[in-house]
């Protein structure tokens, strides 16, 4: 391959990915009796959302909610996981 090639099989030519998913971190956790896995992703005005959460074996389908920090989107999954929060309102 040539030193200027700039397809994508080119190593150091690939460009940044802005897929959330590819920024996501999971967290897992007991609340209440109950344990959580969830998905946190970065939106691209980097905040963070739940990409997927998962409670007791259950998915849950959380209302596009987010949050300014990685520590309240924790804590608002705790909350979801605790029953203290609706998942289906904002």
């Amino acid at each position: 391959m040539h030193p200027d090639d700039t397809s994508p099989a080119a190593p150091g030519t690939q460009s940044q990915t802005t897929d959330p998913m590819a920024q996501a971190d999971t967290v897992h956790g007991d609340a209440d009796g109950s344990t959580y896995s969830a998905v946190l992703t970065r939106t691209s005005d980097g905040c963070y959302a739940v990409g997927q959460l998962l409670v007791d074996g259950h998915m849950i389908p959380v209302a596009n909610a987010t949050w300014p920090t990685r520590d309240e989107a924790v804590q608002a999954v705790a909350d979801y996981a605790r029953g203290d929060r609706n998942p289906y309102r904002v």
